[in-house]
């Protein structure tokens, strides 16, 4: 499921986020850092804040810059509006505010995989989509925030003498984001499913169909006309 996830993850991402959007966030997040770090090189030479070694100083003011510029990208919306079309039960929704699904669709996300049936295959399609893209853009936002927070526990570490096992507190907020790519790699193998049994609740018509109308075919050939001998009738006088 991992892998099916983090493929569906790459797929989305191109249509998920605005570009626009998505520039004004880097530079918005390198200004920020930018400043944060100006002011912490600033406060090292009246303080000495960092410390006095030369490398741990220098380490700490760098992690501390970035973990502000990957706060700041965290905060910066960059999601694209949704189309017009992505709906769930006819309401237009924010996907990357809200993310849910209808009931009928929740059983087929779970660990243990469940074919769709045919009457629920259009509603999995529609709200897995939407769930997706969702999924995607909570992706990219948590990552740039656990980004932020292992640089700023490891500044503490490096700074203050921080107990080193934060550093793995920390990194335990990583795990999020692995269940999330899993959960993305389920609600595509339900939306596969669906698309199946949309396509098999097609044919089934069109084989019923063709079917029937190869009985009335066989059916007619097997009633043939009286032949025709071609002796005339016998004439009595």
């Amino acid at each position: 499921m991992f892998r099916l996830g983090w493929r569906v993850f790459r797929e989305r991402l191109p249509t998920v986020r605005d570009a626009r959007r998505v520039h004004r966030a880097r530079w918005i997040a390198l200004g920020v850092a930018l400043l944060v770090g100006a002011v912490a090189v600033w406060r090292q030479a009246m303080s000495e804040w960092a410390g006095t070694g030369a490398v741990g100083s220098t380490v700490a003011i760098v992690l501390l810059a970035v973990a502000a510029g990957l706060a700041a990208a965290a905060c910066c919306p960059t999601a694209s509006e949704p189309a017009p079309a992505a709906t769930i039960n006819g309401r237009q929704i924010r996907p990357d505010a809200q993310m849910w699904v209808r009931k009928s669709v929740g059983p087929y996300l779970q660990r243990r995989p469940r074919e769709v049936l045919p009457e629920h295959a259009e509603a999995v399609r529609n709200d897995v989509e939407l769930l997706q893209r969702g999924y995607t853009r909570q992706l990219v936002r948590w990552a740039t925030a656990v980004g932020a927070l292992l640089c700023f526990v490891t500044t503490m570490v490096v700074v203050t003498g921080f107990p080193g096992y934060a550093i793995a507190w920390a990194a335990l907020y990583g795990a999020m984001l692995i269940e999330r790519i899993i959960e993305l790699g389920r609600s595509e193998r339900a939306r596969r499913s669906a698309v199946a049994a949309a396509a098999t609740a097609t044919a089934t018509p069109t084989a019923s169909a063709s079917a029937s109308a190869s009985a009335s075919g066989s059916a007619s050939a097997s009633v043939r006309p009286p032949l025709d001998t071609g002796a005339a009738p016998t004439r009595r006088d």
